[in-house]
Formats: structure tokens, sequence, C-alpha cells
């Protein structure tokens, strides 16, 4: 039983093993044999596979070996349309500098709207400037940074890139430019100008004109609204201008009709010299005409005192003396000019008296000047334009004050009298001022001291002392200036 059962079992074993080997056999591919033909085809496509790749093996270090050359800009790069490919970065750049020097010459046009009038500073002037060694830098740095698979497809293709040169401004250069055509294009405007008629009464002389100037902010952004860069190749632009009114209008000269104070003296004793100088430099004030807030300097108005001018000579004060000087006498006019000012109650800014007193007003109401030194100032406190009126004919000084709005009534009085130790006198001085309701207020002017005449020997320095305006105080007298030599170092009286 059981040599006949293994028997079996080895019987079932070979037969499935032989089944298994004989299908196997049966599903194996029979070997196919290839013609002639076919063989080649086989051959080519090998052959092309191996030059391709050695194609592109070419192509990739080619690629990679322009890449790896810093010091050479790429083939087929250029800079504003110049082709720098293969140069380096100095070669580049002397080959475009040229170009922007050029372009550096181009016009920027700014036309007057009105006259027509150009001015014509090059791109250079108004602060343009080409970044030529920026360009440079980007020309050689395109392809430093291509991947291999660029590399593979364009190897060492040359490169299809136009750099820009960029351009650009400095604001500050541009301004000064700008500066310059305001002060062309600027004038001024006139005032309207006022006379006195034969009956007294203000009149116009002449009408105002309106002056012009530069509206700088508003011209530089009519010139940059495109961006700086489209200055590149010149631009022409109008200039933005404006008008400019006077302070003083032919309707203020028209309301003009208040006379707002006065005061005289007389100088009809004085010799031809000093009478002269009286007379010339009233005639530079005459007329003048001040715009609300404005102030007036006599110096400044008058002008030097020399020779050449015209200025005679004639008695000053010096060292306590009385000695002959340039311009002597027109303390007269700035002491009678100070005396309407005091009047027309407008603000005084500046006054000194003289070392001395003077005869043609009491002590504490004089004004000395000395050019370059000692100026006598007022200014116009009022809501309106003043009007200064100055005449010296038959040996009367006058100036009168005209305005456009009733003055008050105005009274100047002295506090008393002092000596002081130089044997001279202190004065103080105040303004009383009678308001429209009847009620008075006092200002104070300040407080004048005067030495006394010197005996012809003396060699006694003189003083000067000034006047405060707020508060009671005697003033230390100035130091005795430095001026020209051309000036007289006395003070004119």
């Amino acid at each position: 039983m059981q040599d006949s059962t293994n028997s079996s079992s080895e019987s079932y074993s070979q037969t499935v093993v032989w089944t298994a080997s004989e299908s196997a056999a049966s599903l194996a591919p029979t070997p196919k044999t290839l013609n002639p033909w076919q063989t080649a085809v086989m051959v080519v496509s090998l052959l092309l596979l191996g030059i391709g790749g050695t194609f592109a093996g070419i192509r990739v270090a080619n690629g990679l070996s322009q890449a790896n050359d810093t010091a050479h800009i790429l083939p087929g790069v250029k800079i504003a349309d110049i082709p720098v490919g293969g140069m380096t970065s100095e070669e580049a750049t002397e080959k475009i500098r040229p170009l922007a020097r050029e372009k550096m010459q181009q016009p920027i046009t700014f036309a007057a709207p009105v006259t027509g009038r150009e001015w014509n500073p090059t791109l250079a002037a108004i602060g343009g400037r080409f970044e030529v060694n920026e360009a440079v830098q980007k020309a050689l740095a395109v392809g430093r940074k291509d991947s291999l698979w660029f590399h593979l497809i364009n190897g060492g293709k040359e490169r299809d890139v136009n750099i820009a040169v960029p351009f650009k401004l400095n604001q500050d250069q541009l301004d000064k430019q700008l500066a310059k055509i305001a002060n062309d294009v600027y004038k001024a405007p006139k005032n309207a100008q006022a006379k006195v008629t034969a009956n007294g009464t203000i009149a116009l002389a002449a009408p105002e004109q309106k002056g012009v100037k530069l509206d700088i902010e508003a011209t530089k952004a009519a010139l940059l609204k495109g961006g700086v860069e489209s200055l590149q190749d010149g631009a022409q632009t109008d200039l933005v201008v404006a008008e400019e009114l006077p302070q003083i209008t032919t309707a203020s000269i028209k309301e003009m009709r208040y006379k707002l104070g006065g005061f005289s003296t007389y100088y009809g004793s004085s010799s031809y010299n000093r009478k002269s100088n009286i007379s010339k430099a009233t005639q530079s004030i005459n007329g003048v005409l001040l715009a609300p807030g404005d102030v007036f300097s006599y110096n400044k108005t008058v002008g030097r005192r020399i020779r050449s001018l015209g200025w005679k000579d004639a008695p000053t004060y010096q060292d306590g003396q009385v000695v002959p000087g340039i311009g002597g006498g027109i303390c007269q006019v700035s002491t009678t000019l100070y005396n309407a000012a005091l009047s027309a109650n407008l603000k005084i800014v500046s006054r000194t008296g003289h070392s001395m007193p003077v005869h043609y007003v009491p002590a504490g109401r004089d004004a000395t000047v000395v050019d370059g030194a000692i100026d006598f100032q007022f200014a116009n406190s009022t809501q309106g334009p003043v009007l200064v009126i100055g005449q010296a004919d038959g040996g009367t000084l006058r100036f009168t004050l005209w305005g456009t709005q009733q003055g008050e009534r105005v009274e100047i009085v002295s506090g008393g009298r002092s000596y002081n130790k130089r044997g001279g006198i202190n004065v103080s001085t105040y303004r009383v001022i009678t308001q429209a309701d009847g009620t008075k207020r006092r200002e104070y002017l300040g407080t004048s001291s005067y030495r006394p005449h010197a005996p012809k020997s003396s060699t006694t320095t003189r003083r000067r002392t000034s006047t405060a305006t707020n508060k009671p105080r005697i003033t230390p007298a100035p130091a005795k200036p430095n001026r020209p030599a051309s000036s007289p170092s006395s003070e004119d009286v």
C-alpha cells in the first residue's frame, strides 16, 4: 500500500513538471533575423544619437565658457543701440561716453508766454546726467546666471539685448537754473504816485503798474510732467508766471485825503551851502509814499553825503565845537521830519539826539543823522498808505504827512530838565495823544542828554545819546563810528 502510494505521487510530480516545461518552450518567441536595410537604419540611428549628444555637450560647454568670462560682455549685447559684445567694461565705457556727452548738450527751452523770449540752458546745466557706468555694469551682467538648460538650448548663440543708459536729474541744480531765469523775468510792481495840488489836496500823479514774477514750482512741475526720463532728448516748456500787485493803488490814492500831521522850522538865516544841503535833502524825501508797515530810512532815502554827489561843506558838531563838514544842515531836515512823524502819531523806530542842543527846535525834539552810522527811521503804523510832502522854500522847511484815515490830536511836551555831570542838561520828552472819545494817553519818547559847547581849544570828545520809546531811561552815548574817509566824522546840524 505504501509503495503503491509513493509510486503514484512521483508519477504526478513528474507529470506537472513536464507539462510546465513544455508550455514554456511553446510560448518562447522564435528568433527573427533582420534584413540588411533594417540593420543599416539601426546603425545610423545610434551614430546620430552619439553625434547629437556630443554637439549638445559642445553647446553647453561654449555657453558656460562665455558665462564664466566675467571680464567681457557677451556677444550680441548693446547699450543704447551700440554693440558692445566682447568688450571689457572699460572699452564699453569709452564707447558709450561720447554719446552721453553729446546728449548732455541738448537744450532745455523755457519760453515766456507773452513775449516769447526764450532761455536755453543745456541738459547738463539743469543737472541732468547719464549713468554710463551703471549701463555698462548691466551689460556685463547679462548671461551670468543662465541655467544649464538655457545653455543646452542656446549654447554660445549671440544675445539680443539692448540696454538703455539710465538718466537722472539733480533737482537742486534745476532749481538754481530756474532761480536765474526768475531774476531775468522779475518785473517789480510800481506803486501809484500822489501829488499835492495847488489847493492843498492830494491827487493821482501816476497809476500803479503790476509786476511779474516766475512761479518756480509750477514751472518745474510743467517741465517734469512727463517724468525725468522725458528730458533726456531735450524738452521745451512755457514759463509759469504770476502777477505781483503793488501795495499802493489808484483807489488808495483817492482815499488819501486826511492830513495826519506836519511840522516846520526856519532856516532863512543859514549860509548858502547849508541852504543848498537842506534843499537837496528835502527834494530826496518829497513824494515818498509808504505802504502800511513800511519803514522810512533817512540815510537810505537821502543817500550818501559826499562832494561828488553835490553835497557842500556847512557847520556841523564835532567834539563840542561847531566845525565845517560835508552835508552840514541836513539834520534840520531829519529833525523837522521827526517832529512831523510825531505829530502824525506814527511809530518812531530809531531816533538819536545831538550831542549839543540845536537852535531850530526845543531840546529833546531833535534827531541827528550821520552818514553810514546813525539813522532816523519811522514806520507807517496806519492801515493805509502815507504820503510825505516836503517843501524847502523862502527860508521855511516844512513836512506834511497825508493818509487815508483821520489823524488823532497829538501834543509833544517836555517832562522837565535836569543838569548832568558834564555841565549839560537832560530832557525827557513825551507824546500826548487825544483819542476820538476825548481820552488821553501819554507816551514816553525818551531822555536826551546834552553837553555844553566846549571852548575852541578843548579836545573833549563829543557824545551822542539815543532815546528809547518804551520806558524812561537815559541812553548811553554810542561810540564814535568808523566810516569811510569821504564821510564826515561830525554830526550834521
